[in-house]
């Protein structure tokens, strides 16, 4: 997996709006940013951290991650194409899940887990080919394995971001998810890591 920041909004973007709300936008230079938007944030005052907005290239992610991503709606995604990119899609790497190894402990679930490997290794020749025999993108669409990786620009502003660090980085949450939430927080300046910190504690 490999996240990029390709563009934000600086967080006085955000002061200033929330100076406007009290008329108070020109006396901006005697407020420390991360201090007063943090104390907002604090008391529940998060709207005014949706002027600040971040566009990420996420790439290398299942498309079972994607789903999961689509559950969120405060979100832009822009997504490879399986119409007009499948050649390339078919033969992208493939994730697993990353909790693997708790289900090998048991031997019966270790077979079952084999054998579905060995499907989908069946599977992805069986794409494969089918591309190079030049069957319609619209038909093979429908074979792709969700373990297919993919990549996508998503553009998402910082309430919303917030929003997805409380509830993914949860370890209920999938584990790539997790995963993806980390590399997001780490891919931020350290100037907007204020607003999101208390999600990363360690």
């Amino acid at each position: 997996m490999r996240v990029s920041l390709l563009n934000l909004t600086p967080v006085t973007v955000a002061l200033e709006a929330a100076l406007i709300c009290t008329n108070s936008e020109s006396k901006i230079d005697s407020y420390d940013a991360a201090e007063f938007l943090k104390k907002l944030v604090s008391m529940g005052h998060e709207s005014v951290i949706e002027h600040v907005v971040y566009s990420f290239v996420i790439e290398g992610v299942s498309r079972a991650l994607l789903q999961e991503l689509a559950r969120h709606r405060h979100v832009s995604l822009s997504v490879q194409s399986t119409r007009w990119a499948l050649g390339k899609t078919v033969r992208n790497k493939r994730v697993f899940s990353e909790d693997e190894a708790v289900v090998l402990q048991d031997d019966d679930k270790a077979a079952a887990l084999s054998k579905l490997k060995e499907t989908s290794e069946t599977l992805q020749s069986q794409l494969e080919e089918a591309v190079r025999c030049g069957i319609p993108n619209d038909v093979l669409k429908y074979y792709i394995q969700e373990s297919t990786t993919t990549k996508l620009v998503m553009t998402l502003n910082a309430r919303e971001l917030r929003h997805i660090f409380r509830l993914r980085t949860s370890p209920r949450a999938l584990k790539e998810f997790q995963t993806l939430c980390r590399k997001m927080f780490d891919e931020l300046p350290y100037s907007h890591r204020f607003l999101y910190e208390e999600f990363f504690t360690t």
